[in-house]
């Protein structure tokens, strides 16, 4: 089976959307063998954990608006999120000079529209950021790391955070922070993929 039809198996996308992202993976599965962009060991692997992980957050993205996502990597969730939510504006942070390449990369290659890849720390990069995003996501980053990063660019919008089975001990580890900060849990929404239980938590400031 070839990776667009496996992708068009798994995930609810159109044919143009299933392009694109085989058009993704392809190239990510390029550039994993010279750099290490993803841990997983196969193609397979990456479409079940990596793209089905991050389309879990396509309910809850506006149809218009800006989202900002912290750590970008290999662009899990970003951009699969960016293929079927193409009205959305992306600004994408990433630290590591190799990984920001990458990205910068794929998306000319994509010929995806309304998307920019920022290079360096969220601590150092504020002047480039939007003073208010619609959305900010964060994956593969300890939750109180996240929350502190995003707070500063967060007004009516909302947080995503993608975590694992322990989500709830997660939680209350942040429950002092998010108090303090004025933080609260919107929704979670629990899940399963290949490798386990899945949460992605929404957050609102009140």
């Amino acid at each position: 089976m070839s990776i667009q039809e496996l992708i068009k198996k798994r995930a609810r996308v159109s044919e143009q959307e299933a392009q694109m992202l085989t058009i993704y993976l392809e190239e990510l599965w390029k550039w994993n063998q010279k750099i290490n962009l993803v841990g997983v060991s196969s193609i397979k692997r990456v479409i079940d954990e990596l793209l089905m992980d991050s389309l879990m957050a396509k309910e809850f993205l506006p149809e218009k608006g800006r989202l900002l996502d912290i750590g970008s990597g290999a662009g899990f969730p970003a951009i699969p999120l960016k293929v079927v939510k193409q009205e959305i504006i992306f600004h994408l942070v990433e630290a590591k000079a190799k990984k920001a390449a990458f990205l910068r990369h794929i998306i000319k290659k994509m010929g995806i529209k309304d998307i920019r890849v920022i290079e360096g720390r969220m601590e150092s990069i504020g002047d480039e950021l939007s003073p208010a995003y619609d959305v900010i996501t964060f994956r593969g980053i300890r939750l109180i790391s996240g929350l502190t990063l995003a707070c500063p660019y967060l007004q009516d919008g909302t947080i995503i955070s993608f975590q694992g089975a322990n989500f709830k001990a997660v939680l209350n580890e942040a429950r002092s922070f998010m108090k303090k900060n004025r933080i609260r849990t919107n929704k979670i929404k629990e899940y399963s993929i290949s490798r386990g239980k899945r949460a992605l938590i929404l957050f609102k400031r009140y």
